[in-house]
């Protein structure tokens, strides 16, 4: 985690929505995705990365979120449906129009919001591009076959460095003596 770090840093400094998408997200896991406040802050995190503007807010978000999450292996049109129906409960949520379904697939919000977080990570860290420029090529990339290969490259380079294994074990020395602990 400390090499991520290390790395990934300054990306996040540079970025701000980078910083906001990774604070909500994180949110989301303390406040749960099955609570409204979890859930909104989920949508949040997937705002702050996929939308530059006000105008087509849901559209941009489940149509740039599917085509990213698309290139490393999920169905992007079972995405953008998810998505679409996620941003309608968010805006049921938040203009009080009623409440939403709370549904067991609400967990893959979170699951796209962390990948788009590490593809964001990555893809800055590759090029260093402000949030319009990346945003921008995202874009371009949905229309040219070279472009998207070239994002699927660059994208699987980094990807998997975020991919850390969790140990069953833990074993070491501490100030009563040795110890080994199996949590699960």
């Amino acid at each position: 985690m400390g090499n991520l770090l290390e790395k990934y840093i300054n990306v996040i400094n540079a970025n701000k929505f980078v910083e906001l998408a990774i604070e909500y997200y994180y949110n989301a896991k303390i406040k749960n995705i099955y609570t409204d406040d979890g859930f909104i802050s989920a949508m949040i995190s997937m705002e702050a990365l996929f939308n530059e503007g006000p105008s087509d807010v849901k559209y941009k978000i489940a149509h740039r979120a599917a085509f990213l999450l698309g290139l490393i292996g999920n169905n992007p049109i079972e995405v953008f449906s998810k998505l679409n129906k996620y941003y309608n409960d968010r805006s049921k949520l938040i203009h009080g129009s009623g409440s939403p379904e709370y549904g067991s697939a609400r967990g893959d919000l979170l699951d796209y919001a962390r990948t788009s977080i590490i593809i964001f990570l990555s893809l800055l860290y590759a090029e260093n591009n402000s949030k319009k420029d990346l945003l921008r090529k995202i874009d371009y990339a949905m229309l040219d076959p070279k472009e998207r290969d070239a994002l699927r490259e660059e994208i699987c380079k980094n990807i998997g460095e975020f991919k850390l294994p969790v140990p069953r074990t833990f074993k070491g020395k501490g100030p009563n003596g040795e110890y080994k602990v199996t949590p699960w």
